[in-house]
């Protein structure tokens, strides 16, 4: 995770680990969700816009 948190103190968050911690959660449960198979799996795009949406909420908030 020291990767990550360096990658969002690049980006100038206030709180890079705690911001790859989230990042790490998002993308665990998402690979979770695609292992489950459930009766909706999310598409190729829905995670791309989970993880856009993250990062736009992190680059605001520095």
């Amino acid at each position: 995770m020291q990767g990550t948190g360096q990658f969002f103190q690049v980006l100038g968050s206030r709180e890079p680990q705690q911001d790859a911690k989230v990042l790490t959660a998002i993308i665990s449960r998402m690979e979770y969700q695609g292992l489950l198979g459930g009766a909706e799996p999310l598409t190729g795009d829905e995670m791309l816009e989970i993880l856009k949406r993250h990062m736009h909420l992190v680059l605001a908030s520095a």
